[in-house]
């Protein structure tokens, strides 16, 4: 076997490893008369816990609501026809939010939208309150982009062993 032919098998399974990873992670941030902080790994959302027509909901998700670190039991996103917005549920307390539609695709394969959004709060008074929702840029490079980097390193040192120095001499 030559030494292309052992290059060539020693790179292509890592091409095929180091592929990027398609989950992310949305920060969202409440604020008005009820304020929440919390994140969701869109990992969750394939596929979401329930989803129906109507609404899609993700279970479990820790946070901050109203000055409490806390876990939300179900956090509900509506779609547009169904008032839009969402709903956490904190135990036997329910928070409502209505307004626009917070993520695109089907309840059952949602993709979140990011911005501020503009919702009220479900009660007597219909509080006004803003939603932001964010992309969370993680700030070490993936796994896939090690391996790939890693495997960069070593073919260009694998090159550099294998050269062969080169003598030339001046003619007289």
């Amino acid at each position: 076997m030559t030494t292309r032919h052992m290059l060539m098998a020693f790179t292509a399974p890592i091409a095929l490893i180091a592929a990027p990873a398609d989950a992310a992670i949305f920060a969202f941030n409440l604020t008005g008369a009820t304020n929440a902080a919390f994140t969701i790994d869109s990992a969750l959302l394939a596929p979401p816990a329930y989803a129906d027509a109507d609404t899609f909901i993700v279970d479990g998700i820790a946070g901050v609501f109203d000055g409490s670190a806390g876990t939300a039991e179900s956090i509900t996103f509506n779609v547009a026809s169904f008032d839009g917005g969402l709903t956490i549920q904190l135990g036997s307390a329910f928070l409502n939010f209505f307004g626009s539609q917070l993520f695109t695709g089907s309840t059952t394969a949602p993709t979140f939208l990011t911005g501020s959004f503009a919702l009220l709060e479900d009660g007597d008074l219909d509080l006004p309150a803003t939603l932001t929702i964010g992309e969370v840029v993680s700030p070490v490079p993936e796994p896939a982009s090690w391996a790939m980097m890693m495997a960069g390193f070593g073919i260009v040192g694998y090159a550099m062993r294998r050269r062969r120095a080169v003598v030339r001499f001046a003619a007289a």
